[in-house]
């Protein structure tokens, strides 16, 4: 019995917050979200491109009008939250000494496990672009725009 509760209180606080994310993706208020507000919020928490957006919202508009309802935002929701969960996990392998921030070198380091041919200019390069303070570490928020342009 106690465990159906937690799952009912569970269930109802996700609700809860797939409302509140909805009705922040719908800035026009007409209980719909288009493709531009979705790519508006997209872009400003995850630096989205205007092509993972469109892929991401075609996936989940399954009656093709080209906006998404409450329905088909849930889907939408659980889709951004893995992959979230995915950049996370990337964040955290990049940060090999976990002190919450990810320097040139533990990307260099990363990146040699990976079969791609990268220059250290480069990634100075892209560490620079994506620096939004400027203290030649990419922290959360700056890599999660640093990830999603190396897709």
């Amino acid at each position: 019995m106690e465990q159906q509760t937690e799952r009912r209180r569970l269930s109802l606080k996700t609700s809860t917050e797939i409302f509140t994310v909805f009705t922040k993706y719908d800035t026009d208020r007409n209980g719909l979200i288009s493709q531009n507000e979705a790519h508006q919020v997209l872009r400003e928490e995850l630096g989205y491109l205007p092509r993972q957006t469109q892929a991401l919202f075609k996936a989940c508009d399954t009656n093709g009008d080209k906006q998404l309802s409450l329905g088909e935002f849930v889907k939408f929701y659980f889709c951004v939250q893995k992959e979230l969960e995915d950049m996370e996990m990337h964040f955290n392998h990049f940060d090999a000494n976990k002190d919450g921030r990810i320097s040139t070198e533990e990307i260099l380091d990363a990146l040699r496990q990976a079969p791609l041919a990268i220059r250290e200019d480069e990634v100075e390069d892209m560490i620079r672009v994506h620096d939004a303070n400027g203290d030649g570490y990419l922290q959360w928020d700056e890599f999660v725009k640093f990830w999603n342009f190396l897709k």
